[in-house]
């Protein structure tokens, strides 16, 4: 879930969101190398301009950064080749840039045996953005602020199913068109019950995406996705991801999110459609 709850004096808007990971990503590999090289595969690559392919620090590339910036942080030369492949749609609403950032970091950390200290994240959090901190530590969190107050939840493993219609949808233009007024803070006793299946999905039918009707209204296709995922037998709910345009159904079973992965995938073979597990993220 995600509610806007206001707006700060530097521009950013406020937000309370529940953030989960999940098993469905792009996978950055780092080899030890005479110099630095970032190389980009896989079915999204022709998404990325020249400048987002610059290996150099000056490159527009989040993840390309990360690897400078951690360097600098750590004082190490970046004597590593990077490829990243990249399946996650660009601009979709899944933080796929902030997390292969992390992952990057991480991963080079990792590669100079430098412990991981919590700290790590605030130092990075202000070249990298706010939600860098969430997908570094890469558990169920609430996130308020701008995404930089993060509080761990535990959360069950749910059955879950991506769509997206390939349309990008960025995160900017979503807020400049949002409309309306904002959403009341969370009280604690509502943020409490999160520990099993049924208090979750009771929480999340009472919580919205305050940000769903501004990336429809950007990219129409939402609309078409979120009534695709709720005719499937078997899907619990039904909502739109951060800031669009993917949206994510959460099912009974992994049967059935196969089951309409496969149907959606045969109506609209133009989509981008992924099934995996909701708190189960495979990482490093």
């Amino acid at each position: 879930m995600l509610h806007v709850t206001g707006l700060r004096e530097d521009g950013y808007h406020t937000l309370e969101s529940l953030a989960a990971f999940a098993d469905i990503g792009d996978t950055v590999t780092i080899r030890e190398a005479t110099e630095f090289s970032f190389e980009i595969k896989g079915p999204q690559a022709q998404g990325f301009s020249a400048k987002e392919r610059d290996p150099s620090p000056h490159s527009s590339n989040l993840a390309v950064r990360a690897a400078w910036l951690v360097a600098r942080d750590f004082q190490k030369n970046l004597h590593v080749a990077i490829t990243l492949e990249k399946d996650l749609p660009l601009a979709a609403g899944l933080g796929g840039g902030t997390a292969d950032a992390a992952a990057i970091v991480w991963g080079l950390m990792e590669f100079w045996r430098v412990p991981k200290t919590p700290d790590i994240a605030t130092r990075l959090m202000g070249d990298l953005g706010a939600d860098f901190p969430v997908c570094f530590t890469c558990q169920p969190s609430w996130m308020g602020g701008a995404g930089e107050k993060i509080d761990l939840v535990d959360l069950p493993e749910i059955p879950v199913l991506l769509v997206n219609p390939l349309q990008s949808c960025p995160t900017r233009d979503v807020f400049l068109h949002r409309a309306g007024g904002y959403s009341a803070p969370l009280v604690p006793e509502q943020k409490a019950k999160m520990f099993n299946q049924v208090d979750l999905l009771s929480f999340l039918r009472q919580s919205r995406n305050d940000l769903t009707d501004s990336a429809v209204s950007l990219v129409p296709e939402i609309e078409n996705i979120l009534n695709a995922l709720e005719r499937k037998t078997g899907c619990l709910l039904a909502r739109m991801s951060g800031s669009g345009a993917t949206c994510f159904g959460l099912f009974d079973t992994p049967e059935n999110a196969v089951s309409a992965r496969d149907a959606i995938k045969q109506e609209n073979p133009d989509w981008w459609v992924r099934t995996g597990m909701l708190n189960r993220p495979e990482r490093y």
